[in-house]
């Protein structure tokens, strides 16, 4: 009978492994001398397989294999052979197969002369967020309007707001006592469920693109600014722009020259690993004949190090190589740096590639950069950023709410209450509205024995959340519950009847009605904008409003403050002495 045989991959099979392993670089009088040191090192680097055991004794004894390294007279020192400067003059003398192969050696001698003791542990990689402000950090935990607070710290430090938000939103720590209102995402107290539901709307301090024709002055609806254009038409308009751009690149240009670039602002050893880089046989012969090209091609990558600028010469060399041949063309003809920019070039010699996604991805990636370097104007367009749309005014918000309340069929006058009450009560968007059921709607009674309607919006991340709907569109929401009873199954949607649709408030909009018999054009984002401000203007600490409204970074806050109406100077002036102490202020 036996005794079983440990499995692969268990501490046992990897120690096992590591003892009986003999290396095929050294022979057996070496290895006599450089295992027991070689194999306790290994040990101490706790490889966690067989397979990683066997890089780390493989490539630690190629490494000894080398007589500029270790003269196997006697046994080595490790700590004393695995030394930086050692590791890159092996490192730059030996032959490769592939750049991938050499920097696969690099990293593991690295590791061994780590654990040797000659190299820093490895730091995780920083964060690139700076620290949150002091000052905004201790009122953004406490109850004041988030508009003021900003207002009062730029009387401290002129920045901008972004600077402060960005670092904030993640060192938020939120400290909740037992409130009325609990589930996955939200818990919240009974002075901030009043806060959110008793806030009133601003008018906002910018103008929101009220226009003579506009609902409060007519009775009619106002004329609304164009729509921004969906992400996805602004993707597909910078592909057809890309496409021209594509298709003009290989044409004949006048006014534009496209020159190589030398290199001189580059450190002398990347243009020394250049001007001497020898490309493997089946690439030798392009490289040779358009090395000035190459050089160029390699310098407009950029490349800060030797290693790097390695990589871009092979890269460059297979490029060159396959354009050399490219369509019947004669190899012995020296090419032009013309002949790089023609249309589609990068993805058809990738497609002939049999590489791997992730190195087509970096050859692709940074070929373009180069070719962009040299002539911009091949460069895609970048999607503009839109900014978030403007808050309504208080009297438009009350036309809407008339509106919504008189419309000409019942399944209308459902369907407007609901979008307009959830917009501004709730601050809900278009998004939130797709998988609301009724159930998502309850009643919970706070700060006394008012009675408060909320909405729990299904979803994932921060979109989860619940949300007391503000006691002055409660009514209407509740109405178009009501409505939805009568009209519908319990278990259908708010709105709409498939959970899945992309435009939930378009098809509702376009069909309502206004008193002047005109088609009520209605944008869900400025609804719920309209009840950010109302709530940033608002005594509620940024930490309470943050999860209630959904919000996962600090752009549409940044955006918002310029709407809200300024502070006066007293109440700047008392946060001020009240978060004197916080560090950070003046």
């Amino acid at each position: 009978m036996t005794a079983d045989r440990p499995r692969r991959g268990t501490p046992t099979a990897i120690a096992g492994y590591i003892r009986n392993f003999t290396p095929t670089r050294l022979d057996q009088a070496a290895w006599s001398l450089a295992g027991p040191a070689s194999k306790s090192l290994v040990r101490r680097a706790q490889p966690v397989s067989i397979a990683h055991a066997r890089l780390l004794l493989s490539h630690l004894a190629g490494y000894l294999a080398d007589p500029d390294v270790w003269d196997a007279a006697q046994a080595p020192t490790l700590r004393e052979l695995l030394r930086v400067e050692t590791i890159n003059a092996h490192l730059t003398r030996t032959t490769f197969s592939s750049p991938r192969t050499k920097a696969t050696h690099r990293d593991t001698l690295y590791k061994l002369a780590r654990t040797a003791g000659n190299l820093d542990p490895v730091a995780p990689r920083p964060v690139r967020r700076g620290a949150p402000d002091a000052f905004f950090l201790a009122g953004a935990s406490q109850p004041i309007p988030a508009a003021h607070l900003l207002q009062a710290r730029r009387t401290q430090a002129p920045a901008p707001i972004k600077e402060w938000l960005r670092p904030l939103l993640p060192a938020l720590t939120r400290q909740v006592p037992n409130g009325h209102i609990e589930n996955t995402r939200t818990v919240m107290p009974s002075d901030v469920i009043r806060t959110l539901t008793e806030a009133p709307n601003r008018e906002p301090n910018v103008s929101s693109t009220q226009t003579p024709g506009s609902p409060v002055q007519t009775g009619k609806q106002a004329a609304t600014p164009a729509k921004p254009t969906s992400r996805r038409a602004r993707i597909a308009a910078a592909k057809a722009a890309q496409k021209v751009r594509a298709e003009q690149a290989g044409a004949p240009r006048t006014g534009i020259v496209r020159v190589l670039p030398t290199g001189t602002d580059l450190p002398d050893e990347v243009r020394a690993r250049v001007a001497s880089f020898t490309p493997q046989k089946a690439t030798r012969q392009a490289w040779n004949r358009n090395a000035e090209l190459g050089a160029g091609l390699v310098f407009a990558t950029a490349p800060y190090n030797p290693r790097v600028a390695q990589s871009a010469c092979s890269y460059v060399a297979l490029l060159l190589t396959y354009v050399a041949a490219r369509h019947g063309r004669d190899a012995a003809e020296p090419l032009t740096l013309d002949d790089l920019y023609a249309p589609g070039l990068l993805d058809e010699w990738l497609d002939q590639c049999h590489w791997s996604d992730r190195s087509k991805a970096s050859a692709r990636s940074l070929l373009r950069r180069a070719l962009r370097a040299i002539d911009p104007s091949t460069a895609p367009a970048r999607l503009e950023h839109h900014k978030v749309a403007a808050p309504y005014t208080r009297e438009e918000c009350d036309w809407y709410v008339r509106a919504a309340w008189h419309q000409p069929t019942v399944a209308l006058t459902r369907d407007m209450c609901l979008i307009v009450g959830l917009g501004l009560g709730a601050g809900l968007d278009a998004t939130d509205l797709r998988a609301l059921t009724p159930e998502c709607f309850t009643t919970v009674v706070a700060y006394g024995e008012q009675t408060i309607l909320t909405v729990r919006v299904p979803g994932d991340g921060v979109k989860a959340r619940t949300v007391p709907i503000r006691t002055h569109y409660a009514p209407l929401v509740q109405r178009g519950l009501d409505l939805h009873a009568k009209t519908k199954k319990p278990s259908a949607l708010v709105i709409g009847k498939v959970r899945d649709r992309n435009n939930v408030v378009g098809p509702v909009t376009s069909r309502a009605k206004t008193a002047g018999s005109a088609s009520l054009e209605l944008r869900m984002s400025r609804l719920r904008n309209t009840w950010l401000v109302a709530q940033l203007c608002a005594p509620i600490s940024l930490a309470d409003l943050l999860p209630v409204a959904g919000l996962a970074s600090a752009r549409t806050v940044t955006e918002l403050i310029s709407y809200c109406p300024p502070a006066d100077e007293a109440a700047v002036e008392r946060i001020v002495s009240a978060l004197a102490g916080a560090d950070g202020a003046a």
